[in-house]
């Protein structure tokens, strides 16, 4: 299959995905309740609307209990810890047992 996962949603919809090993928090049940006590997310709505009235989510900050500060938005970079992360110009896979192009179809 060739595709990529697509949630809909609104313009005021925010997904943050938080992973973790038995390595880092020894049980899921201890990983469930860092998670689960983090601050949660501050979102930023701007003055423009959606096409459905909505209001749209400019920026979104996220106190992540394993990276850091987590900072995105519409038109800011994703920085986490203080660090600007990429958005482009990498590959899709890059790992010791893969390494694959956006484009590529293998």
């Amino acid at each position: 299959m060739n595709f990529d996962l697509v949630a809909n949603g609104t313009a005021a919809n925010v997904w943050i995905v938080e992973l973790g090993s038995s390595d880092e928090y020894g049980s899921f049940a201890n990983f469930s309740s860092v998670i689960l006590s983090s601050v949660e997310p501050v979102v930023e709505l701007n003055d423009d609307s959606s096409s459905s009235g909505e209001r749209m989510i400019s920026s979104v900050v996220y106190e992540s209990p394993s990276v850091g500060t987590f900072r995105f938005g519409w038109s800011s970079p994703l920085v986490v810890d203080g660090k600007e992360i990429p958005l482009s110009d990498y590959r899709r896979y890059d790992n010791p047992h893969i390494q694959t192009e956006f484009d590529s179809m293998q």
